[in-house]
């Protein structure tokens, strides 16, 4: 197949990162079982850390190879001239390429779009409130169905139902709120999106599944633990939010009086 100058710079670049993107993923996967075992024996914001970096790794490893060695040697080197034959292997890794973007771009504007949605139902069936003990406002929603979340990516708000505060004491509610700021701080839905367009294996096979599901287990963890010092004081963990928001939402147990 003939192409132009352009066009083949575009179809080398896409065949250069599929092909060691796909290295570097096969062998990220492989290690993956011995690194979701090692992340578990660590703090967990430090196991988060490690995980996520290791599902980074071959899109951003790839993406340096493309940028820094790829698209120079092949301005450098290569003459400006008459088109020339790209070859069935380089074009169908091309494809292969354009796939994974393709793919990935289209999971992460789909996951934005509804993350928009979300946040503008939030914002009119809410009003904003100052939680005691803290500078910023939040969203507090009607309803007793317990609801404690960070929403948005850039600038990202606590949504919390009306249930939830009146079933939380003062301490507790300014406990679950600096542990949903401390995901805010540590820019984690921006992380989740990182994920998202963080391209699979091959197209429609990620090969990470593993990986990112123990990036979540412990993730949900760590925000509520400091680095290498235990537990935060103040901050709960993944479970004792769960517990919060499940007495928000609990019927209360009727009390008979003793005989």
């Amino acid at each position: 197949m003939s192409l132009p100058y352009l066009a083949r710079l575009v179809c080398l670049c896409l065949a250069a990162f599929f092909l060691v993107h796909a290295a570097l993923g096969l062998a990220v996967s492989a290690l993956a079982p011995r690194a979701v075992r090692f992340a578990s024996r660590m703090a967990p914001v430090d196991g988060a850390q490690l995980l996520l970096a290791l599902r980074l790794f071959p899109a951003a490893f790839a993406l340096l190879v493309v940028a820094g060695l790829c698209t120079p040697s092949y301005l450098y080197l290569e003459p400006k001239g008459a088109p020339e034959e790209m070859g069935p292997a380089c074009f169908a890794a091309a494809l292969m390429g354009l796939a994974l973007w393709g793919q990935s771009l289209v999971r992460a504007t789909r996951a934005m779009a509804r993350s928009l949605r979300h946040i503008r139902q939030c914002r009119v069936h809410s009003r904003e409130m100052r939680l005691p003990g803290e500078r910023k406002a939040a969203w507090v929603m009607e309803g007793t169905a317990p609801c404690v979340m960070l929403a948005g990516v850039l600038r990202p708000r606590i949504v919390i139902s009306r249930g939830v505060v009146a079933a939380l004491s003062t301490e507790q509610l300014s406990a679950v709120v600096r542990h949903e700021r401390a995901h805010g701080a540590s820019r984690d839905n921006l992380k989740r999106l990182l994920l998202l367009l963080a391209p699979g294996i091959l197209p429609f096979a990620s090969g990470f599944r593993n990986l990112e599901r123990a990036w979540a287990k412990i993730f949900g963890m760590g925000r509520g633990r400091s680095r290498g010092r235990g537990k935060k004081r103040g901050v709960p963990s993944r479970w004792q939010r769960r517990w919060c928001a499940w007495r928000a939402w609990a019927p209360r147990r009727r009390r008979w009086p003793r005989r």
